[in-house]
């Protein structure tokens, strides 16, 4: 069974059977099951444009799960999410502000629906097909470090290349990036 508090009576309802702090900030920690379930209501998989979109009203809440997602090693961007619709002065209602947070590259999608997921079968289909779309999958900066590496061992750019599976102007270029 779940209950649902409001702030007031939350913090009365802590301090009346006085939980120690730690406990309290457990209690308020983002987990990925958490982000799962936020992003199954208020995500959006844009497959063309290959990213996605958490969009809510609440700042501090997507802060939070940006930080989150930070500590998972996937990059988001925050933002005040706009609508593309223009209305006449007349039409247009005093509503909330809307943020958004938008995740996109190849890396960070992947681990993303590696260590998130979803339960809608909607959504895990379109993580495949942004996945799917990548016809290049760029290198990770653990493998751009390796390459460097092996350069300075000694190896060839035509071995690195097909070590990695990767063209050579490729390998080249990160070797002799400054």
């Amino acid at each position: 069974m779940t209950y649902c508090f409001s702030d007031a009576r939350h913090q009365k309802l802590i301090n009346k059977i006085h939980l120690n702090e730690h406990v309290y900030d457990k209690m308020n920690d983002i987990t990925a099951d958490y982000i799962r379930g936020f992003f199954d209501g208020e995500g959006c998989v844009y497959v063309k444009q290959r990213h996605l979109v958490i969009v809510n009203t609440n700042l501090s809440l997507l802060q939070r799960i940006k930080r989150k997602l930070a500590s998972l090693r996937i990059e988001s961007h925050l933002g005040v999410h706009s609508k593309t619709k223009r209305r006449r002065p007349s039409e247009i209602k005093r509503r909330r502000i809307c943020y958004r947070l938008r995740i996109f590259g190849y890396h960070n999608i992947l681990r993303l629906s590696k260590l998130i997921g979803s339960p809608v079968k909607e959504k895990r289909q379109a993580l495949a097909d942004i996945m799917g779309s990548f016809k290049r999958i760029p290198l990770t900066e653990d493998q751009k470090q390796q390459i460097r590496r092996l350069r300075k061992e000694g190896l060839t750019y035509s071995k690195i290349a097909r070590m990695f599976n990767k063209p050579l102007s490729s390998v080249f270029l990160i070797c002799n990036k400054t």
